[in-house]
């Protein structure tokens, strides 16, 4: 089941919600970053490589095997700016 979120014209439906996905997946207060990447590094990597967006929807619908693909990428990608 995908959460449904309110968006911004900014950002657009596909990306609002896999935000929270992203969120979780990335780090925040109560949960370990990665190291060194913060959640602003990781969004710029997000701008640049768009398809993450199909591995954070991924997780977020309980697929996480459909997300692997994308979502290792982006992480190579937030380590190898």
């Amino acid at each position: 089941m995908v959460l449904q979120v309110n968006h911004s014209s900014s950002a657009g439906p596909e990306k609002s919600n896999a935000l929270p996905a992203f969120h979780a997946f990335t780090g925040c207060d109560n949960v370990s970053s990665f190291s060194g990447k913060g959640e602003k590094t990781a969004f710029e990597v997000w701008r640049c490589y768009p398809d993450a967006t199909k591995g954070f929807l991924s997780i977020a619908e309980g697929n996480p095997e459909e997300a692997v693909r994308y979502i290792e990428k982006f992480v190579v990608l937030m380590y190898n700016r």
